[in-house]
């Protein structure tokens, strides 16, 4: 045995489960429970010293810093006490922390060993690990080794009865094999302790016993009660083996006999246990996930009496496989309100005798959120909607055509969802959207169709157009193939959306039924939102989107060039409509070229943003066959910035009022800098907002000296925004006349700035000048951000304007 400076407390990198200073290594033969006196290989210490000696110089050297006289910011110790010091990051600053410090934290699971100057980056405790693990990985067969003589030594206790509980656990290393049988009773456990003594002992549980959730760092044995709030997890690993000794433990547990107070996910054979436990009326845990693969997992379940298991409040109930026949057996709070029912069939035996069952009989516990996936999806005939006013949405997806055979089979419009207010269909369910059956008086809240395969809405795109009627609907959403069923889909005439959005839509085939129509053949009038994406960009021009109210906002949206080849390719320009605002982001912003915005035809707002996919020179090609029409106000953000050169240059454009230019990197204004100053003229502009490094631009602007603006404000985030422009000379900007409260610039740009104040009736305001001994808080009064003097002048009733 080596001396104890080298016996330190790794063991919970060989241990899954801890009481104290005794910890517990699952071993083939059985359970080890070894005190803290834990093994840990001398060449494995001087390997870690090693390597975190080479990285602390690497760092130290990189930086221009030495340890010398450094102590550790958690003891106050240095080298001088003998501690190994390290740095707490790699940038120059003098703070260390020792390595006796660094396991300590590191045991305690805790992360305060941060550098004050950058608490986003934990460099001395990640290295620490990484170092720390990749040795001990190394050093595994020795650990092995030194684990087998522990469990094979004369000096290690192999009892055939131990007792579970705070007080029974030894000082002595103690070995518990299939032949022991361990005592479950006035105890409370977690979970990964019990599956462990499941399959390498024999489990006797007896009274007062309970079960609480694996928490790293915490006990694993505790006073027995029910006040436990970590979530308990009841599932086996698949490449655990299920043992004869497992099974026996399990049948020879009495009913009702573990006491659980949290949530109960139970994985295939764990659900053997469902009869063995008590839920706690005080249960907070809002879910129940049960997965049965197997039918002979049911045998106890079935036998039991409907009503009988208890659960307490569950909000989200997620079922599978054959777990759905639990559903009669369940007993809830009498306060509960079940959120959502999932349940998920991967085979078609998984369903048992339902399809055998009546129509709109099958019982699903009236929760608010419905999710069928699979061959569950077949079973939507035989729940009962038309009785069930607590269920408002429904969900479904179908990955293979099989589980929605059944389904397809009965007569269109024959599933009754008056009641409704959302409905999910998901790849081959999407097929099933004709059979669903909608009141004309009942306005259901979003319809969304995602389709992942052309052949998942084969079947719908053979019907004619017009001939699925979906009733009135506040938000439309489609993604993917199901773009191309639009076309088939029926409104009310008075219906009224509040979105409508294509997404998603990354290859041409999923609207390709669509672009063989004729322009304005589409109708999604009375639609305040529209969002088209990826390809759904090029359907543009076969949308209605007039009605009485008028269109609040268009949104396109294109990352490759290649989405929006297809409406390039037009010869004829298209009428978008009056709006109030139209976005087009990265490569939908050429969109316009094809957009007749003539005659009031345009939106008042045009917002253009390019984030990542900029290359140079994308703009010249159509840079100079962009007309705004009656434009109000123009947001540029990102790259787009480069386009206000050219866009500004033409005197078409005089209708512009409010100008937005926002640039989160010094990049998006390269190409602008590269202007002459007031060579971009904004003439009638009333409203100028700069974001970012954005303000470098106001140079390039051509802004008279009698051109009055409502507002000019600059917002100026980075420490580097404002470089450019603090280069120039002090007053050299000429920026016109601004309404005072509309003024709002840091203090840093506004002495470049020349400019005039005035008043609400454009009267220029005049600053006098206040006899000597006050002058101080006339200065200060004009700096905008000066708020303490600007108070003071109110209450001494100084200054004039």
């Amino acid at each position: 045995m080596e001396n104890l400076q080298e016996q330190t407390a790794v063991m919970q990198d060989i241990s899954f489960a801890r009481y104290k200073n005794k910890y517990f290594v699952e071993r083939n033969e059985g359970l080890l429970i070894i005190p803290n006196v834990a093994y840990e290989h001398p060449e494995e210490v001087k390997a870690i010293q090693e390597s975190l000696f080479k990285l602390k110089q690497e760092v130290l050297e990189a930086s221009g810093r030495t340890d010398a006289d450094a102590q550790c910011m958690i003891c106050c110790e240095g080298s001088k006490e003998g501690k190994i010091l390290f740095p707490t990051c790699r940038e120059p600053h003098h703070l260390f922390v020792c390595l006796d410090c660094l396991k300590k934290e590191d045991g305690r699971g805790t992360e305060r060993i941060v550098c004050p100057h950058d608490r986003e980056d934990p460099f001395a405790m990640t290295e620490y690990r990484r170092i720390v693990s990749e040795q001990r990985e190394a050093f595994r067969n020795q650990r092995e080794e030194f684990l087998s003589r522990m469990a094979t030594q004369p000096t290690t206790h192999t009892p055939s009865v131990f007792s579970m509980k705070t007080t029974t656990i030894p000082d002595e290393k103690t070995f518990l094999t299939e032949q022991t049988t361990v005592s479950l009773e006035n105890v409370a456990i977690s979970e990964g302790l019990f599956f462990v003594l499941l399959s390498k002992t024999k489990v006797r549980v007896g009274d007062n016993f309970s079960l609480f959730g694996n928490k790293n760092g915490e006990d694993c044995i505790k006073e027995h009660g029910m006040e436990r709030y970590t979530s308990v997890f009841l599932k086996k690993e698949q490449s655990e083996p299920i043992t004869p000794l497992f099974l026996e433990n399990i049948n020879n547990i009495p009913s009702n006999s573990i006491g659980c107070t949290l949530g109960i996910p139970l994985f295939n054979i764990s659900t053997r246990l469902l009869t063995k436990l008590i839920i706690s009326e005080r249960c907070l845990c809002e879910s129940l996930s049960l997965e049965m693969e197997k039918e002979e997992h049911l045998r106890e379940i079935l036998a039991m009496e409907n009503k009988s298991f208890f659960i307490g409040k569950r909000i989200i109930i997620k079922l599978k496989g054959y777990a759905h026949n639990i559903l009669p057996k369940l007993a809830f709070h009498k306060d509960n309100e079940i959120g959502r029912l999932s349940l998920e069939m991967k085979k078609e035996e998984h369903l048992g005798g339902i399809l055998a069952m009546e129509d709109e009989s099958f019982f699903v516990l009236k929760p608010k959120t419905i999710i069928l996936g699979g061959y569950a999806v077949n079973i939507l005939p035989k729940i009962n909607f038309r009785e069930n006013r607590e269920t408002h949405h429904l969900e479904l997806e179908a990955d293979q055509e099989e589980h929605v055979t059944t389904i397809l089979g009965v007569e269109d419009e024959s599933f009754f969802v008056v009641k409704m207010e959302t409905i999910t269909l998901r790849n081959y369910a999407v097929a099933i959207l004709p059979k669903l059956s909608f009141r004309e008086d009942k306005e259901m809240d979003g319809l969304y169709l995602s389709a992942d395969l052309e052949e998942h809405a084969t079947t719908i795109l053979g019907m004619d157009g017009g001939s699925i009627f979906v009733g009135k609907t506040k938000k439309i959403l489609f993604e993917k193939y199901a773009t191309n069923i639009l076309p088939k889909l029926a409104f009310h005439e008075d219906n009224e959306m509040d979105v409508f959005s294509l997404e998603d839509v990354e290859k041409e085939e999923c609207i390709r039924a669509i672009l063989d129509m004729e322009d304005r053949s589409i109708f999604v009038k009375e639609t305040k939102i529209i969002k088209l994406r990826e390809y759904a960009v090029n359907i543009l021009p076969k949308l209605v989107l007039r009605g009485r109210t008028e269109t609040k906002g268009l949104y396109l949206s294109a990352y490759l060039r290649e989405y929006i080849a297809p409406i390039l390719a037009r010869e004829q320009t298209f009428c978008p409509g009056s709006m109030k605002e139209m976005g087009l982001c990265n490569y939908a912003i050429f969109v316009l070229v094809k957009m007749d915005m003539t005659k009031g035809n345009c939106p008042r707002c045009l917002k253009l943003s390019i984030g990542w996919v900029y290359r140079p020179g994308m703009f010249r090609e159509y840079e100079n066959n962009i007309f705004l029409g009656g434009i109000e106000e123009l947001n540029f953000e990102g790259y787009t910035l480069e386009l206000l050169v050219n866009l500004r240059r033409r005197k078409k454009h005089k209708e512009i009022r409010t100008i937005y230019l926002h640039a989160s990197k010094a990049d998006h204004i390269t190409q602008i800098l590269n202007t002459k100053n007031r060579s971009i003229d904004i003439e009638g502009v009333n409203t100028l907002k700069l974001r970012g490094y954005a303000v470098n631009v106001l140079p390039k602007l051509k802004i008279r000296e009698n051109n009055e603006m409502e507002s000019f404000f600059v917002w100026s985030y980075y420490e580097d925004s404002m470089a450019n422009i603090l280069k120039m000379k002090n007053k050299s900007i000429e920026i016109g006349r601004i309404k005072k409260k509309g003024f709002d610039v840091p203090e840093e740009i506004e002495q470049k700035l020349k400019y005039i104040l005035v008043d609400e009736e454009g009267h220029e305001i005049v600053e006098k000048k206040t006899e000597e001994g006050t002058g101080d808080i006339v200065k200060e009064e004009t700096k905008k951000r000066s708020f303490p003097s600007r108070v003071l002048k109110k209450i001494l009733g100084r200054g004039s304007s």
